[in-house]
């Protein structure tokens, strides 16, 4: 029987449920499927390998018996697998075979079977995360065999279990929404979020990796780390006002000319903090700090504009902050907004003598926020 490839458009979010349709199928053979971002109109096109309904590999694409043994060899035994694949080669019956060829590494202990199937269904996890909120072309070809299965019972990934799992993942990923809208969205540098970065690490990671024009998920691939592992890292990042995230790539001169004023916002409370970066973030350039000694830090490496400053704090209190902050000729004239939720004549006081400009109760409503930081810069 002449068994022909077929091919078809599908709409955003669908893909999971076509999946699942070949599941109840009990397919055996490849899909590929095609996407593309909307936003970035970046390409990407990713393959799954089926075996009666379930999924036995999933990658960039088909890859042969020696390649897939070098994938997995190089992540659990590096400077071994080389040495071992030569050897197995020559033992196995047919030198093509995925198969015997994983096989015979089992058994000579350079990875187990329990090892390759975790890193398998790690990385379709991370196919599936990926491609499943876009648009696309499937293409079925049930004529291409894959001849592997896991373990000694030659069993494969179970489709209910990798959709379980990808709904567990994505209630992770909405919870950093909307400072991190998607695994897709591209971070950049703010103006002076670099020099706010006091870990040498983290600074060495952002100078190599965030340039603007490179997604989330891409920095995550070629680190080969779990995108939302990097993303928990890139949230925090992004609190602390040391990135953003854009849809699209970055034009150079747009990060490198950026003129927007820098705020420090400093406040214990990460969901102040949220709030403070979310309100002000479209037109302000905002550096967030969770005490006293970081914010301090922020302003002197920093060309400040505004700081608006917690009244309450656990360490060093803002009035004793914001009189630090007075006491130095240079920021003599620096606008000070002082947050408090306790509301009253002697703290409004006690926040005017220690050098504070306005006072804001919380909770605060966002737009009286905008009006008063847009009154020092006539916004």
């Amino acid at each position: 029987m002449n068994i022909t490839m077929q091919s078809y458009r599908y709409e955003s979010e669908q893909l999971n449920l076509i999946l699942e349709s070949k599941k109840n199928d009990q397919y055996t053979g490849i899909i590929n499927i095609e996407t593309q971002d909307q936003s970035s109109q970046v390409k990407k096109s990713q393959v799954l390998i089926w075996h009666e309904g379930n999924i036995v590999y999933g990658g960039s694409k088909v890859p042969n018996n020696r390649e897939f043994a070098l994938i997995v060899g190089k992540k659990f035994q590096p400077n071994l697998i080389d040495t071992a694949l030569k050897i197995v080669l020559k033992q196995i019956d047919n030198s093509n075979s995925v198969q015997e060829t994983i096989n015979g590494l089992v058994k000579l202990r350079i990875f187990k079977w329990q090892e390759i199937e975790s890193f398998v269904k790690e990385r379709v996890i991370w196919l599936l995360e990926e491609l499943s909120s876009l648009p696309g072309k499937i293409t079925y070809d049930p004529s291409l065999k894959f001849d592997f299965s896991f373990g000694e019972d030659c069993h494969a990934l179970d489709w209910f279990v990798l959709k379980s799992e990808l709904n567990n993942r994505q209630q992770k990923w909405s919870s950093f929404a909307p400072l991190i809208p998607s695994m897709n969205a591209i971070p950049f540098l703010t103006g002076g979020g670099l020099s706010a970065v006091t870990n040498p690490t983290v600074q060495q990671h952002l100078e190599e990796w965030v340039d603007g024009k490179t997604s989330l998920v891409d920095i995550a691939k070629k680190l080969d780390k779990d995108p939302l592992n990097i993303a928990n890292s890139y949230y925090q990042w992004a609190q602390a006002g040391w990135i953003k995230f854009a849809t699209k790539p970055i034009d150079d001169n747009q990060i490198q000319n950026s003129n927007q004023p820098i705020i420090v916002c400093i406040d214990d409370s990460p969901i102040i903090r949220t709030m403070l970066n979310r309100t002000l973030s479209d037109r302000y350039q905002v550096l967030l700090a969770s005490n006293a000694v970081e914010g301090l830090n922020f302003i002197y490496n920093n060309p400040i504009s505004l700081v608006i400053l917690d009244l309450s704090m656990p360490d060093i209190d803002g009035l004793e902050v914001c009189s630090t902050i007075r006491k130095i000729p240079k920021f003599q004239e620096l606008p000070i907004i002082m947050l408090t939720a306790r509301d009253g004549f002697v703290n409004k006081f006690k926040g005017k003598m220690a050098g504070s400009n306005k006072y804001l109760t919380k909770p605060f409503d966002e737009r009286e926020l905008l009006e008063i930081v847009g009154s020092y810069f006539n916004i």
